[in-house]
């Protein structure tokens, strides 16, 4: 009886070890894809800066272009 309850408690602590390091496995794969999450969300949120400074920019410039070609006070006054 002692022999079988020594290899049954053995058993446990060999499934409860493995549980463990697979658990361990599980936090390790979770950290590194929040870690990637996060890089990426920065990245996406640069790119998205760096998109709305150039569309502002186009905008701006586009808008000076049509001013120069359409002045806002008519050069045709006669005063």
């Amino acid at each position: 009886m002692h022999k079988e309850l020594t290899e049954l408690s053995a058993y446990a602590y060999d499934n409860i070890g493995w549980h463990q390091f697979s658990i361990d496995n599980i936090q390790d794969r979770l950290q590194n894809i929040s870690n990637v999450l996060e890089k990426m969300d920065d990245k996406w949120t640069r790119n998205d800066e760096a998109t709305r400074s150039f569309i502002a920019s186009w905008s701006r410039m586009c808008r000076d272009d049509v001013d120069a070609c359409f002045p806002t006070s008519s050069c045709f006054s006669t005063n």
